[in-house]
């Protein structure tokens, strides 16, 4: 029997020593070093710290009966072909009906997976554009009512439709980049924390981490403005149409 650390310090065993289990002896041969534990378990949801580990043999004659081994997993050879050895369980495990999955299999799982959920997210992005782009054209819609006078007096001292429009655009342009980077950042802070968690259950160091190219960002950046200007194009137009004498005289 190997040790998990927990186990052997709960037992007080050591090496060479026997311990019984549901009645049978069991020679100790070796025990593991303490394993940091990030949230990630071993079989059957057992931490590795706290496992006992026996060769399959005893195990049946400890317990019996079918269905005895849930998973296994197999190691292959830095020089062996993964295709032959998959292939070759395959055969071995022929009259069992056990199901062998490759690793190329769990990645299409896991990409159809993500898959799925991309499409979900993509919904939801899309709804929080539209909702975003209303509340942008709203708000400026609220802010050329506010600043006719204003306006009118731009216009009065000789500023030009084309630049009060490219104000309004700026200025929607603006909200819509505030927006977008307020998002960036809690985006960026879910997907590390999302990272952090599949780490931990899957007991990976760096084996997942989120990343945004300077590009990425940019881009994020670049498109919400473009939403933020489109959005405000509508009440722009209006601004850049106000009649300047009118415009002076709203209240």
């Amino acid at each position: 029997m190997v040790l998990g650390a927990r186990a052997a310090e709960s037992l007080g065993a050591t090496v060479g020593e026997v311990v019984t289990i549901e009645d049978r002896p069991f020679r100790v041969v070796g025990m593991l070093a303490e394993r940091e534990e990030r949230g990630g378990m071993a079989f059957g949801g057992i931490p590795i710290n706290d496992s006992l580990f026996v060769l399959y043999p005893d195990l049946k004659e400890l317990f019996p009966g079918a269905d005895l081994a849930q998973f296994a997993f197999v190691k292959v050879a830095p020089d062996a072909d993964v295709g032959e050895v998959k292939a070759e369980v395959e055969r071995t495990l022929a009259q069992t009906g056990a199901e062998v999955v490759g690793f190329e299999e769990i990645t299409q799982r896991i990409r159809t997976v993500l898959g799925g959920v991309q499409a979900f997210l993509a919904g939801i992005a899309g709804i929080s554009i539209l909702v975003g782009g209303i509340g942008v054209m709203n708000t400026m819609y609220t802010a050329v009512l506010e600043r006719t006078r204003e306006i009118g007096v731009m216009k009065a001292v000789g500023a030009r439709n084309s630049q009060v429009l490219l104000m309004f655009l700026y200025e929607s342009g603006l909200m819509g980049l505030a927006g977008g980077s307020l998002g960036l950042l809690v985006g960026l802070g879910v997907a590390k924390a999302a990272a952090a968690v599949v780490g931990r259950l899957f007991e990976m160091e760096d084996g997942f981490s989120a990343v945004a190219s300077p590009g990425l960002i940019l881009g994020a950046l670049a498109f919400s403005f473009a939403i933020g200007a489109i959005s405000g194009l509508l009440p722009a137009r209006r601004a850049a149409a106000l009649p300047p004498v009118e415009a002076l005289r709203y209240e």
